[in-house]
């Protein structure tokens, strides 16, 4: 979960007493980003990795982590968390995103009027994001949330989510760029052509751009046009691009 200040940018979250949490760390402090975070000595750090075999990126994978409810006390801490000019609800299904605390966070957002953006976890109940702004989900998890197939239109998607939650709803489609609707109107933003090399980080990217667009007080359709445009380096190179 991420709010932004003007300037300033907080990051929430729970992280473990190991080596990654110390990471997390060193980048948010690399970065000028303030953390609001939960130590907790029973979990591990979430870490994923990857592998690379002879320059090429293989979809193998093997992760440290633990998707179990956080403690109470963890989420009520994370629920004080500054909420700033704009919300951003990461929701990685790792157990941290409690219905309870996205609630909390949710309605107190709402009572600040400012925007908020969410990307759900596979799987999620997207009732639990009720009152958001915004909700970008991919392809699959987008066809997950309506019970349809995954190569159905992204622009029937988007639509009717957006009718179902109430709120704007994004959906990326990969090369083919991604789609949003309020409901009655659904527009499109074509991805820029480059060569597609990794989509890691491209998800985080498109929401990323939107909050700090939309954080501005610019609209949706301003935020999807940029983000489209920032996607691209990101999935031109192998790793997560620090777009700075």
């Amino acid at each position: 979960m991420a709010s932004s200040l003007g300037a300033e940018v907080t990051l929430a979250g729970v992280i473990g007493r190991d080596l990654p949490g110390g990471q997390v760390l060193d980048l948010l402090d690399d970065h000028g980003i303030a953390p609001y975070l939960w130590v907790d000595s029973t979990r591990p750090t979430t870490n994923k990795t990857r592998f690379i075999l002879r320059g090429q990126l293989r979809p193998d994978r093997f992760d440290f982590e633990s998707k179990s409810p956080i403690p109470g006390e963890a989420a009520k801490y994370l629920a004080t968390c500054p909420i700033g000019d704009c919300l951003l609800i990461q929701d990685y299904g790792k157990g941290v995103c409690t219905a309870s605390l996205v609630r909390s966070l949710l309605a107190q957002a709402t009572a600040a009027g400012v925007p908020i953006l969410v990307d759900p976890a596979r799987g999620r109940d997207w009732r639990d994001y009720e009152g958001c702004t915004v909700i970008k989900a991919n392809r699959i998890e987008a066809a997950e949330a309506l019970g349809c197939h995954v190569g159905d239109p992204p622009a029937m998607m988007a639509r009717r989510l957006a009718i179902l939650q109430g709120c704007h709803v994004v959906v990326t489609a990969g090369a083919l760029g991604l789609w949003w609707s309020d409901g009655p109107a659904v527009r499109r933003a074509p991805a820029v052509p480059v060569q597609i090399r990794d989509v890691c980080g491209v998800g985080d990217t498109v929401l990323a751009t939107l909050d700090v667009v939309m954080g501005m007080g610019r609209t949706i359709t301003d935020g999807c046009q940029r983000a489209v445009r920032g996607a691209a380096p990101q999935v031109e190179q192998i790793g997560v691009a620090d777009l700075g």
